[in-house]
């Protein structure tokens, strides 16, 4: 592979480059293992501070991801330098979300954020930004990473008490029709936390963070919820801080169930830029280092050593993975993984890292990509950012094969994805014959028109009719609808509106019969039919009580019975799963099945 930075020209002759307003990619830190993340320095000379944002943990930092990078954007447009990233063990950071001494590991990842944006700025005086978690963990590390100002959004006023409510959101989270709960105990919503985090957490607490000595703090509380961070002022005030509580609306449009609903604070990243201006004013300073951009990083995983790249072409992101000892990647198709809905190219509790990083120990390369408008890709102009289904995702992928295709002789393709991600990994395969094999995770669609309705997945997925049908039958479900725990009126809309479809399928195909026309297959079962045909390995996996199953099953039969015969064709029901692989067992199983299934298929 070629070790250097991968810019594009786009079809308007424009060049999207690492500088575009997404900022610089870059791994840093320790060389065995590396913390990755975007710089985004300003358009001329900078003031005299620069700024680390440290992310929330788990869900919430998918949620806020797009919203953080709108924040430093603005924050490098006023003059500051600004450095967004992932903790050691998360996002793209090397490492595992199983490994031991997370708080600590995240601890030390905020240190060596600041020390890189001293390096790269050349700025002494930084700034520590965090959300939540994030706020909390940038308190407790302010002083020793001997920072001059905090800025704390919501921020966790103690670990003992984030961890109650960890758990109760798990408990929400893994509430369903069934009775049997597969909530690891160490786990929260698909993210691990196990007894040493809890108990590492429980050590935090804002109010006795004593001795910090900061300039200056701002805290801006959550606005759905009393908090109280008087506490946390009086703590700080005793040790000479100034400190500024500031109620702004917007934390709760921010942190929503998920990433596509998830509104950008404004007023709040407007107010926190001006308070930053107005603290340090306009000293422009010029002793800006050189410095080198690594955006090519090796590093252990699973006690192998792997090799990443970020390739950014026509705006768009990827990071290329492969083992640095398989020769066999070379003659093995390339997979490209592809974003789920508006979440950015980690995935779900990061099951797109996981699993491209376990792909390459198995001989493959494969990257994991944001479409045009998503995570750290640019929107075409015309279209904005978080529309799933537009259709510059599809030009995306095919511009990505072209660009591989020419600069790496990359001549065969596998496309993955989760949702959406298969939704155009389906679309791209019928487009392309490069594509020789297909992963389609839990879709929900396979034909999109203008107009139609984004389904967001903890909100109105519903599951599929069989698994109402089976839970029926049993005396818990009749407890819980009893108790008001169902929402038995969204099921049976959904029942109605799937037996609608179905029967005016059905009514299609009586017709096309009397006109003696071949129904047996819609468009997409003839579509998937002339995938397997021209030799396309297609492998569907459902979760057993996935809501898509019931429109598979329109397309291609019960159980997919018109295609499982089919030498190129297979699918899997995974019990449990849920449409995200939340559980941690179903992640490993997922990645598992994957692998094994593309080694023998492809193992050549």
């Amino acid at each position: 592979m070629k070790k250097q930075q991968h810019i594009a020209e786009d079809s308007q002759g424009t060049t999207s480059s690492p500088n575009d307003g997404f900022g610089h990619p870059r791994w840093f830190g320790d060389p065995k293992r590396p913390l990755f993340g975007w710089l985004h320095s300003p358009p001329a000379v900078s003031r005299k501070a620069a700024l680390v944002l440290c992310p929330p943990f788990g869900h919430e930092y998918m949620v806020v991801y797009r919203a953080y990078r709108k924040l430093a954007v603005q924050l490098a447009a006023a003059g500051f330098p600004v450095l967004r990233f992932d903790y050691d063990g998360t996002g793209d950071s090397a490492g595992l979300a199983t490994d031991a001494q997370r708080i600590f590991s995240w601890q030390e990842s905020i240190i060596s954020a600041v020390t890189e944006i001293r390096q790269t700025s050349g700025i002494e005086q930084v700034i520590l930004f965090g959300t939540r978690l994030g706020g909390l963990l940038a308190a407790s590390v302010a002083s020793k990473a001997n920072t001059d100002s905090l800025i704390m959004l919501a921020p966790v006023l103690s670990g003992r008490q984030y961890t109650r409510e960890l758990l109760a959101f798990r408990g929400i989270n893994n509430t369903d029709m069934s009775s049997y709960n597969t909530a690891a105990t160490d786990e929260v919503v698909g993210y691990p936390l196990t007894q040493e985090t809890k108990d590492d957490l429980g050590k935090l607490d804002l109010t006795r963070l004593a001795g910090q000595l900061l300039k200056s703090v701002l805290i801006i509380p959550r606005d759905d919820i009393p908090s109280n961070e008087r506490r946390i002022a009086e703590a700080l005030m005793a040790d000479g801080t100034a400190v500024e509580i500031k109620p702004i609306a917007g934390y709760s449009n921010l942190m929503k169930d998920d990433a596509l609903d998830s509104q950008v604070p404004e007023t709040i990243w407007t107010f926190i830029t001006e308070w930053m201006s107005d603290q340090y004013p306009d000293t422009p300073t010029y002793n800006k280092r050189n410095h080198t951009v690594n955006t090519v990083t090796t590093f252990q995983h699973n006690g192998e050593e792997i090799s990443e790249e970020v390739l950014r072409i026509h705006g768009n992101t990827g990071i290329i993975s492969e083992a640095t000892n398989f020769a066999r990647c070379k003659v093995r198709p390339t997979i490209i993984i592809t974003n789920t809905g508006a979440n950015h190219r980690v995935g779900n509790h990061r099951l797109c890292v996981t699993m491209a990083r376990n792909l390459a120990l198995r001989g493959f390369r494969v990257i994991r990509f944001d479409r045009p408008g998503m995570g750290d890709s640019v929107a075409p102009i015309g279209v904005g950012e978080n529309e799933i289904y537009s259709s510059s995702g599809l030009q995306s992928l095919i511009s990505l094969m072209d660009y591989l295709s020419e600069h790496f002789n990359y001549d065969q393709f596998i496309m993955a994805g989760l949702c959406s991600g298969g939704y155009f990994s389906y679309q791209a395969a019928l487009s392309d014959k490069r594509v020789v094999g297909l992963l389609m995770i839990n879709p929900l669609t396979y034909q999109w028109r203008d107009g139609d309705t984004v389904l967001v997945p903890h909100r109105q997925i519903y599951k599929s009719t069989g698994f109402y049908i089976r839970s029926s039958t049993q005396k818990e479900t009749w407890l819980r609808l009893i108790r008001g725990q169902i929402n038995w009126r969204g099921i049976a809309g959904a029942i109605s509106t799937r037996l609608t479809q179905s029967t005016i399928a059905m009514w299609n195909k009586f017709i096309s019969w009397c006109l003696q026309h071949d129904a047996k297959l819609s468009e997409v079962g003839r579509n998937f039919m002339s995938l397997e045909s021209r030799g396309t390995d297609i492998f569907l996996i459902f979760d057993s009580a996935e809501g898509g199953i019931d429109l598979m099953e329109e397309h291609l039969g019960k159980r997919a019975r018109l295609m499982v015969k089919r030498k190129n064709f297979r699918i899997e029901f995974v019990d449990q799963a849920d449409h995200t692989f939340t559980p941690i067992w179903s992640q490993s199983h997922l990645c598992d099945l994957v692998g094994d299934h593309w080694v023998k298929r492809f193992g050549r």
